[in-house]
């Protein structure tokens, strides 16, 4: 899950042509932010309507990495949540190739990313978080990123509060973050990025 931008075969159209440049350029418009919460509110729902569609499987659209797909999958979530792709955050395809922006594809990069981004989103903990934010797994205390995926639930109850998440590598919807932290032992941390857009 931690990879550098690597080109990887794929039957798929070009995101962005420059026309009679004869090569591709990647989307980097600004960033809309919206105005109001039902507008927040409408971006999520696009978000989550793609991650239920796709989280069994990979959308051919955008190529394959060979089972290590869990930021590429969370990237394209915040893609049909609303975010535009730029130098630091996109995939490309170009004479039948695609290519990736180490954000777009491994979990460290993305952390890195959202670190210098304020704007795009906060660290928070479970008691903020909010459907549609993204999940990064620290599976041996390291300080890096592991594994990324989308929170598809909170539940807040008198008890606590359980968050779920939609991932691939492995393939889930609704997993629990206390599940998926058990399977790793105790040094497992999870961080939630709550996203401004």
């Amino acid at each position: 899950m931690r990879r550098r931008l690597l080109p990887i075969t794929a039957a798929a159209v070009a995101l962005v042509l420059l026309a009679g440049g004869g090569f591709l350029a990647w989307r980097s418009l600004p960033y809309a932010l919206p105005q109001d919460q039902p507008q927040r509110a409408s971006s999520v729902a696009r978000q989550i309507a793609y991650v239920e569609r796709w989280w069994r499987t990979p959308n051919p659209e955008y190529g394959t990495l060979g089972g290590t797909d869990c930021v590429d999958f969370t990237s394209q979530s915040l893609l049909a949540r609303g975010w535009r792709m730029d130098e630091r955050w996109g995939t490309s395809v170009t004479l039948g190739r695609r290519a990736y922006a180490p954000a777009w594809v491994s979990s460290t990069a993305m952390m890195r990313l959202l670190q210098e981004r304020p704007d795009l989103a906060q660290p928070v903990d479970a008691t903020r978080v909010q459907v549609g934010d993204v999940a990064q797994f620290d599976w041996d205390g390291s300080g890096d990123r592991d594994h990324t995926a989308v929170v598809s639930r909170v539940d807040r109850t008198a008890g606590g509060v359980d968050v779920r998440v939609a991932e691939h590598s492995p393939s889930g919807l609704h997993d629990a973050v206390a599940g998926r932290l058990a399977e790793h032992g105790a040094a497992a941390r999870v961080h939630y990025w709550h996203l401004s857009h």
